[in-house]
């Protein structure tokens, strides 16, 4: 997972907070008992950089990176990270990822 830290020149966006998981079960069962909590897990980007229509029309040919990005896409999920999220929001979300994490 990302170190969410500043730089010394620079200021994180905090737009999307990645966990890159151990496997695709993992995920889905995250994703699933994360919904019933009513905590939004989705992915980075969807559909991937190489599925879009414009990458396709161009025909940009990347099959290396092709078979990273699908299977990256397949082991995380982002956090739901957003400035409406408050601390006691964000003690839920990890009270409710460590619960799962630790069945």
């Amino acid at each position: 997972c990302p170190i969410m830290y500043n730089q010394n020149d620079s200021t994180h966006s905090f737009w999307r907070y990645v966990l890159v998981l151990r496997n695709q079960r993992l995920r889905k069962e995250i994703i699933s008992e994360m919904k019933k909590k009513y905590i939004v897990v989705d992915s980075a980007y969807q559909p991937l950089l190489h599925r879009q229509p414009i990458i396709k029309k161009i025909n940009l040919n990347l099959p290396r990176n092709r078979k990273i990005s699908e299977n990256l896409s397949q082991k995380h999920i982002c956090l739901p990270i957003h400035l409406g999220i408050s601390i006691k929001d964000a003690k839920f979300i990890a009270a409710q990822l460590t619960k799962i994490l630790s069945k």
